[in-house]
Order: structure tokens, then sequence, then C-alpha cells
């Protein structure tokens, strides 16, 4: 898996792209969770535009990135859900836990 990172304005968009499987995976996208935060980013978008496939560590990584940032009343939204990603949050239910969005730009759009 391959994590790019960059800001939009206030924005902090996290690329994912390959697959979430386990570690070192799961360590590096929560390093990346925390670097928003070190750079006192309250916003948050991960771009799951390149991701093709996730297991269940992956999910819980994802609720755990929403967690920690939640403690510190940061946000964060889903954007570019392929359809196999897309039907893994929906069969679990974590479609109901995340704001997902079709691309990062209506994404950061929904933060105006």
């Amino acid at each position: 898996m391959r994590i790019s990172t960059r800001s939009e304005g206030d924005i902090y968009v996290i690329g994912l792209q390959g697959k979430i499987m386990g570690d070192p995976e799961t360590s590096e996208i929560m390093d990346a969770v925390k670097e928003a935060l070190f750079n006192n980013r309250r916003k948050v978008i991960l771009d799951l535009e390149g991701l093709d496939w996730m297991n269940s560590s992956g999910m819980g990584t994802l609720i755990a990135a929403q967690a920690l940032l939640r403690e510190v009343d940061c946000q964060m939204k889903l954007a570019g859900l392929n359809d196999t990603v897309r039907s893994v949050l929906t069969l679990n239910k974590l479609n109901l836990v995340f704001d997902i969005h079709p691309d990062v730009k209506s994404a950061a759009e929904s933060y105006r």
C-alpha cells in the first residue's frame, strides 16, 4: 500500500492506494492521521480512490482513525470509494458511521 498526504487549504487529504490487510499498512495510516493532528489539521479526508481492497483490519483502522480525530474535536470524511470498498463498508454497516463522498472535491465542499 502507498500513502500520500497533502494540504488543500485547511483540509488534510490522506490518499490510500493498494490494499489494507494489516500491519504495516494500518500503522502507516494511523501515523498519517497523527501527522494531521500534529500539524493542527482539524479536517481530514481519506481519499480511497486508489484503494483496491481492505479486510477487517482495514475497517478497524478507519474506525480507530475516526475515533482518534473525534477525541480532539476533529472531523474525518471518506472519498472516492470504489464499488468493492463501498460494498465492504455497507455490508458491515459502516456506511452509517462514516461521512462518505464520491470524490475529494465534494468532501472538501461539505466542510464549508
